[in-house]
């Protein structure tokens, strides 16, 4: 029987600040790294939780919404 990966819930804030999107029409995720002071910017919610799974960091996940 195969094993199932113990998956943790993803949090996602929604975001108006175009500020912290300058690539928002292409990459609308961003991610903020606080284990290692990173920011990240995503194409799609799959490869944010990827890299969440992967690394396991302190983060604030964000998804752009304003126009």
């Amino acid at each position: 029987m195969p094993q199932k990966k113990n998956r943790k819930q993803i949090k996602i804030t929604n975001s108006r600040k175009k500020e912290l999107f300058p690539y928002a029409e292409t990459f609308p995720y961003f991610l903020q790294d606080d284990s290692e002071k990173k920011k990240c910017w995503f194409m799609c919610e799959e490869h944010a939780e990827k890299y969440i799974l992967r690394y396991n960091p302190m983060y604030k996940l964000y998804h752009y919404t304003g126009k």
